[in-house]
This record gives C-alpha cells, sequence and structure tokens, in this order.
C-alpha cells in the first residue's frame, strides 16, 4: 500500500513510477517508508531502492529518470528532526533497480525543516511538493520563522536559497511550467489564499485571482502584532496576538479577556496565516495569544527538540512566559478573563496547563493526548511517538512512572476552571479514549466538565471536517468561552 500523503510520480521517459510505501521491515509503522520503483513495462514487478530512515514526505524525479529526490528525516536522530532533501542516483541492480551509492545530502546546513509545518484551519493542506527542473534545480517549499516559502536547491552540490521575497507569507502549493513560469497558492495572517503568478526569471509575483474578496469585503478582520522574548535559558520565544475588535474604540477605559491557543505537533508551529478560530475569537471581543514555544517548526534542530522528553516541563514554561508578557505588554488585557485552548499536543498543554495552573477561567481541550499509557497502545503512532517524544517505554516501573507524570489525566482533581472536551470519533492519532478518560476524571473529581463527540469525523475535524460539524466545532469553542469568560470590555481596574 502506499504511505500516506505522498504522492506517486511519473518519471520523465513515463515508464516508472516512483512512490513511498511502509517499510518492508515494520509494515505498521507511520514513521517509516521504503522507496519504490514501479516499472510499466513490467506490472508485475516492484523495485525497492532505498529503505528510509524515516517517513518520506516527496519525491522527484531526476529530468533524465535517472535518480530520484527524496525528502525525509532519520528517526534515528530522535523525534522533532528536521526533514533533509537527498538525491539517489540509480542504476542497474539484481532486480532492474538498485541505488547508486550512497544517498547525497542536498540540504546541508539548511537550519529549518525542508517542509511546511505552519498550521492553520483554513484550508486543507495539499500533499507536499518537490519539482526537479531540466536547469538542475529542486523547488519546495519551507517554513522559516512562521513563513513558508518556495526554496530552491542544487540538484548537483546542494546549498539552498530562498526564491519568493521575504514577505510575510505562507505559500502553500506551487506549480511551474519547463520555461520557469508558474503559480503560487500564496495566503497571510489577514487574507485567505489567492493564486500568484511567477517567473523565475523576474521573481516578481502578480496575484491572478480574487475568490475571497468578498468575503474580505464584509468582514473586519484583526491584524495581528508579532513579538519575541528570550526564554528564561536563552531560547527566542516568536509570538502573535490579535486584538478584539472594538478594542482601539475604549482608548483606555476597559479590560478585555484573552485566549491562549496552543498549536498541535508538538513540532507544528503558528505563523503568519489566516486562522479561522482565531478571527473568528477576536471578533466575538477575545484578544489571541498564539506562541511557538519549544518544540515547534521552522526554527533550528535544537529549538525543535527541545520538547523532547520534556512535555508539560520548559514548554509549558515558555507558554506562561508569553501570557506574562502578553500583559505586562498590553495592559488593556484583563488578567482575571483569560481562557485557553488547542487541539492534540495542544490538547495535552490545554490539559496540562488547567491541571497545573489556576490562572486560567476556561478551557476547551480538543484532540487531547490525556493519559501517556493508553496513548502509547492505542494511538496509529502511539508505540513509537510516544515513546520517542518522552524517551521511555511502560516495560519498567520507572517508564510508567514517567508516563504518568506526564499525563494530565491524574491532575484532573487539581483543575479550578469549567473544562470543554472536544474529540472526533474516527480520531486514530489521539483516540477519542484521550477524551473520554479526561472527561471522567473531571467528572469523577467533581469538576464542571462537557463532552462534545464527532462521529465520522478524524483528528483534523477543525480543517478537514464536515462544514457543518466545522461550524458547530467553532460555535462551541465560542459559546463555551462566553459563558466562563465574558467577551468585550470590561470596568478598568483601579490600582
Amino acid at each position: 500500500r502506499l504511505a500516506d500523503g505522498v504522492i506517486p510520480v511519473w518519471s520523465p521517459c513515463s515508464r516508472y513510477i516512483a512512490f513511498a510505501a511502509p517499510s518492508r521491515s515494520e509494515l505498521d509503522s507511520v514513521l517509516v517508508h521504503d522507496v519504490m520503483i514501479w516499472d510499466s513495462q513490467h506490472p508485475d514487478q516492484l523495485h525497492l531502492v532505498y529503505g528510509a530512515p524515516g517517513p518520506v514526505k516527496m519525491i522527484a524525479w531526476a529530468p533524465g529518470s535517472d535518480a530520484l529526490a527524496v525528502v525525509t528525516y532519520d528517526r534515528n536522530m530522535g523525534p522533532g528532526s528536521h526533514f533533509a532533501l537527498y538525491r539517489l542516483d540509480l542504476g542497474a541492480g539484481d532486480d532492474g533497480f538498485a541505488m547508486n551509492g550512497e544517498p547525497v545530502l542536498l540540504t546541508d546546513g539548511f537550519l529549518v525543516s525542508a517542509s511546511n509545518e505552519v498550521r492553520t484551519d483554513s484550508r486543507v493542506s495539499a500533499p507536499a511538493k518537490l519539482m526537479w527542473t531540466e536547469a538542475g534545480a529542486l523547488y519546495f517549499v519551507a517554513s522559516e520563522r512562521g513563513c513558508s516559502h518556495l526554496f530552491r536547491a542544487d540538484a548537483v552540490d546542494g546549498g539552498v536559497e530562498r526564491v519568493t521575497p521575504a514577505n510575510h507569507w505562507v505559500v502553500a502549493d506551487f506549480s511551474f511550467a519547463a520555461d520557469g513560469r508558474g503559480v503560487l497558492q500564496v495566503g497571510d495572517a489577514g487574507h485567505l489564499d489567492e493564486l500568484y503568478a511567477y517567473s523565475f526569471a523576474d521573481g516578481e509575483p502578480r496575484r491572478l485571482t480574487d475568490e475571497n474578496g468578498t468575503f474580505h469585503a464584509a468582514v473586519e478582520l484583526a491584524e495581528p502584532e508579532h513579538f519575541t522574548f528570550p526564554a528564561a535559558d536563552g531560547f527566542e520565544i516568536e509570538g502573535w496576538l490579535l486584538k478584539p475588535h472594538g478594542q482601539a474604540a475604549t482608548g483606555d477605559g476597559g479590560r478585555w479577556p484573552m485566549i491562549l491557543d496552543i498549536h498541535g505537533g508538538p513540532h507544528g508551529c503558528w505563523g503568519w496565516t489566516f486562522h479561522t478560530e482565531f478571527q473568528a475569537l477576536a471578533a466575538q471581543g477575545y484578544a489571541v495569544l498564539y506562541v511557538n514555544p519549544r518544540g515547534s517548526h521552522s526554527y533550528t534542530p535544537e529549538f525543535t527538540r527541545a520538547c523532547v522528553g520534556d512535555w508539560g516541563g520548559k514548554d509549558f514554561g515558555d507558554l506562561m512566559a508569553a501570557v506574562d508578557m502578553a500583559l505586562d505588554r498590553f495592559p488593556w488585557i484583563d488578567p482575571d478573563r483569560i481562557g485557553v485552548t488547542g487541539n492534540s499536543y495542544g490538547g495535552f498543554m490545554t490539559s496540562w496547563i488547567v491541571g497545573t495552573s489556576d490562572r486560567f477561567k476556561a478551557a476547551v481541550a480538543q484532540g487531547v493526548v490525556a493519559n501517556q499509557l493508553s496513548m502509547f497502545g492505542t494511538s496509529d503512532i502511539g508505540y513509537h511517538f510516544t515513546g520517542d517524544e518522552l524517551g521511555v517505554t511502560p516495560w519498567s516501573t520507572e517508564g510508567i512512572e514517567e508516563m504518568i507524570k506526564r499525563s494530565p489525566v491524574f491532575l484532573a482533581q487539581d483543575v479550578t476552571c469549567p473544562v470543554l472536551v472536544i474529540h472526533a470519533e474516527e480520531d486514530h492519532r489521539c483516540p477519542i479514549g484521550q477524551g473520554e478518560e479526561f472527561y471522567n476524571a473531571l467528572k469523577a473529581s467533581g469538576k464542571v466538565a462537557a463532552f462534545v463527540r464527532y462521529p465520522g469525523e478524524d483528528h483534523l475535524v477543525s480543517s478537514k471536517g464536515k462544514p457543518r460539524n466545522r461550524v458547530d466545532r467553532l460555535f462551541r469553542v465560542i459559546d463555551w468561552f462566553t459563558a466562563f469568560v465574558p467577551p468585550g470590555a470590561g470596568a478598568a481596574t483601579v490600582v
């Protein structure tokens, strides 16, 4: 079977198809892939050309059909490792095809992952794309400090350079003709995606479409205010804040509530992209704080791996420092009206935060990881992902104790605010049992809690769910915060 999310690609000579498949040595793993070639002239034959050390994200053929480019990472380097671009030279082998020599690393010295990692709920991400041109260049999208740009690597000597302008863009997709003219799918924090014409020759993008013009003309959107601050140990933490609708008109006469929204992964990232949930909360009268704590992609490998083995440790500290920074920098935020939400790892962190801090007045925990022990045994990536991320397995007393230590379900008795748990029934990444465990622990502890489950939806209900369920979920988030963290301006605090 094919590996999820990796597009099979025809060779330029129209004879072969290269594709990624789960590793023959670990068929039930989604994190180890083989690169295979199918020969249309011998359709009963499959050729294994590369047993990748991790998941394969993209494949491209050389113009002469004599090499492949592959984007993957080495799982042996640990979770949070960056995707890198390799060239696989092909030659004749015993079964017709083989890799000639060792893989050639083409992104040596590239400090971010060779992948688009900026999260959004405003579109379903297209499968990642890699293009190899006649001129000997490889093009791909990668995320850098919350932006996503088109990059070019030399297919022979390596070395990477950014191609698109240094705007606060998120390039979602691209396609180019042989003459170097093409199209980009681009959005930013204040605009839904549109298509732009682009040429390698002049490098000046020209907007082609206005598919969302009517929407943008009809609504007033919040613009993010960008900030950075130093963590206690020296890492630079990057974040953004959307001001609530109407805040500017109140001057210094009132305080406004704030919602901390936490991304998943933990190795995803927020950035300069349009996010429906953020804008909807801002429109209701909430400031929205979103931050890339340690562990996030679009930064250095050291930063991206810095939460491994420490979920709920210094990553939690980064988020609390961001809340402190926001309260200091924006004195109109009401410290007594703060809520928190997040999905997946963001759901874990939401659950962890309300079990360890009493500063939040309401929470919406979505797609949660509540119990690392049962996550290990039930998730589609659990036995390797959980073990890799926490650095332990449940085969020892010490491992069990560490998993329990990193499990919010065991903090339910310490929760002080109302919690809405949202989960999808077909979520195999963070199975619905995680949400059920956390909800039941809250109810057994006498806490104010509610549980919403979506039949037929998977882990990404917010971005790829049925439209009615996406709308329903968003309104339930808003209604929960409205009930327990009233929106809008409140009386100014007298000091």
